[in-house]
């Protein structure tokens, strides 16, 4: 994945993310953003590793996860 670098994105993308599956760029900066897919496209991480990051990512946002959060703060 490549992300604009956002505080925000940086939160919810990198918690699960490994290195080799995700790239930021500057906010705005084009130039960065295709030199960021070009590196991604020309490395792509292995199909284990991203179904690492995918099974982290599950467990962190899953809708168990979500709802569970979500009645923890109402009680």
């Amino acid at each position: 994945m490549v992300a604009s670098d956002l505080p925000v994105l940086r939160e919810v993308l990198g918690a699960a993310a490994d290195p080799t599956t995700l790239a930021f760029h500057p906010v705005g900066d084009a130039q960065a953003l295709a030199a960021a897919i070009d590196v991604m496209l020309a490395s792509p991480p292995d199909p284990n590793t991203l179904q690492t990051v995918a099974d982290a990512a599950r467990r962190r946002y899953g809708l168990e996860t979500m709802v569970r959060s979500y009645l923890d703060l109402l009680e």
